[in-house]
């Protein structure tokens, strides 16, 4: 049984790593029929990697890479939504629920009775009893 977890990031080595040039990759046609490169036509990136470009920065984009990116851009995304969404939700309830206060305190201690004396000659009437 192997690890189950298993740690992402770059590999150390104690010694150098042996490097492998890249070699053309044969696409199954003859020789003849393929182009030799030459000094003035350099070999294409398409030659030893199908299908990959070369995007803004330099960097080998191919296929499977391209498709990987676009799933973490993806996901992020989502991430970033259900983030805005919960802050949605927390901002306005609490600014619902400091609206509701400020009104209640409004009611109960800055706005004046349609009869003041009336409610003035009430409350002395309840503090007697």
């Amino acid at each position: 049984m192997g690890n189950k977890h298993r740690r992402i990031g770059f590999i150390s080595y104690d010694e150098e790593p042996e490097i492998i040039p890249l070699t053309r990759i044969q696409t199954g046609g003859t020789e003849e029929e393929e182009q030799q490169p030459t000094d003035e036509q350099p070999p294409l990136l398409n030659d030893y990697i199908p299908g990959a470009i070369y995007d803004g920065q330099g960097n080998i984009v191919t296929e499977e890479s391209f498709r990987a990116n676009l799933k973490k851009v993806k996901a992020e995304a989502r991430n970033l939504n259900w983030s805005a969404l919960a802050r949605l939700v927390l901002y306005s309830g609490l600014g619902i629920s400091i609206l509701m206060l400020s009104y209640g305190a409004y009611k109960k201690y800055f706005q004046t009775p349609k009869n003041p004396v009336e409610t003035i000659i009430k409350s002395k009437t309840e503090r007697e009893r």
